[in-house]
Order: structure tokens, then sequence, then C-alpha cells
């Protein structure tokens, strides 16, 4: 897995690239790369509203399951979400998670667990 961050002091901006992150890799090797991408920040669902951290170029907050890659991506993900060192409304909920597996073919599942965070911090 590939620790994939788009933060500028806890401010997400928009959709990353990744495709271009993605694509980055040989062909040899995609077979084996699934971008972890964190959902710390992103507040409560459903709520989505200023507590969201992406936004789009005129300024309207993005939804989480809108800013992941798409399924027309082609590129596989996890999520990072959990563990001790962050608040709970933090953590996915499973409404989003059952989203997400019912819209996103390219939607792996989770990376959860009390050593996650240092680990992709670290």
């Amino acid at each position: 897995m590939l620790g994939r961050y788009d933060a500028d002091g806890g401010g997400w901006g928009k959709t990353p690239d990744w495709a271009g992150t993605y694509n980055f890799f040989p062909d040899t090797v995609k077979p084996f790369v699934a971008l972890a991408i964190p959902h710390e920040g992103w507040g409560m669902a459903p709520s989505y509203d200023k507590r969201t951290p992406a936004a789009d170029g005129s300024g309207n907050p993005v939804k989480f399951q809108d800013w992941v890659p798409s399924p027309t991506s082609g590129v596989p993900f996890v999520i990072k979400t959990g563990g001790p060192d962050g608040p709970f409304d933090w953590f996915l909920e499973p409404a989003q998670v059952e989203r997400l597996l019912q819209t996103h073919s390219n939607f792996l599942g989770l990376v959860v667990g009390e050593m996650t965070w240092s680990f992709f911090d670290a």
C-alpha cells in the first residue's frame, strides 16, 4: 500500500490526481499497489458540513465518497481509519463503508488498528 496524502496544514484541498499517483507505477507492479487514503479530519457522516476538509474549486464542501478515487478511475484504494490517537468522529462509519462497497468496485477495504496511524505517519 502507498500512503497518499494531499494535506497542507490540515487542509485537504481539491481531489488529488489519484490516477497520476497510481500510474507512476509500472504496469508489472500495479497489481500489487493500492492507495491508502486517510479518513481523518472529515467529521461525522453524513453531516458533510464546514468540517469537511476538502472543497471544490468554488469552495463548496466535497463529500468523502466523491473525493476518493472514482469507480471508473481503476485506482484501487483502502481507507485508513481508526486508531487510539484520533477523535471518534474521524472514524469511517459503517454506513459509509457499505456505500463505498456498493458504489466503488475499486474500494478494497479498510486499514484499521491501534498502530495504523503511527505506521503511516512514520
